[in-house]
């Protein structure tokens, strides 16, 4: 099978996003979406695209090696044993949304459009943290399907969802 650095990380990602909403080992679903993730930044950087989280301009500089670290954190400590084999860590898979949500972005970013699970898992990000939108129609649109009911945490109802679209 021929496929190219693209495609490799559209795979992880689509896969990562499945794992996530089926409440998979979140250790796991980091990893994939950590490679995907890193992947497409990687591309993203050949193309001059900038990550809406490594390259974050709301970053302070003294704090961007911080902020990257923090960033790469659990992927490094998943990944290698080499020089700490006895460490523990405190993994907090809040990141693992955020990777997904950057690999969204660059996907979309690099190919002019998003695959059906990128834009379904934008929207679920969207809803479950409207904090973090900027002011506008967007943002008031998130706000109504909050108002309405919408369950960020009803994993049941998304699977079906999902499952709708790998059907198409």
């Amino acid at each position: 099978m021929k496929i190219t650095k693209l495609d490799a990380g559209i795979s992880q990602l689509k896969e990562a996003i499945y794992l996530f909403f089926e409440r998979r080992d979140p250790i796991a679903v980091h990893t994939v979406a950590g490679a995907a993730s890193n992947l497409l930044f990687n591309l993203g950087e050949h193309e001059k695209v900038d990550s809406p989280v490594r390259g974050n301009p709301h970053v302070r500089e003294d704090k961007k090696a911080l902020w990257i670290f923090k960033i790469n954190e659990a992927q490094s400590f998943f990944k290698h044993a080499d020089r700490d084999p006895d460490t523990d860590f405190e993994f907090d898979s809040w990141i693992t949304e955020i990777l997904i949500f950057e690999g969204c972005f660059l996907v979309e970013a690099l190919t002019g459009e998003m695959f059906p699970e990128a834009k379904f898992f934008t929207m679920w990000f969207s809803v479950k943290h409207p904090e973090l939108l900027s002011e506008g129609s967007y943002k008031e649109l998130i706000k109504t399907w909050i108002s309405k009911g919408l369950d960020v945490n009803d994993f049941k109802s998304i699977r079906i969802a999902l499952a709708q679209i790998r059907k198409t």
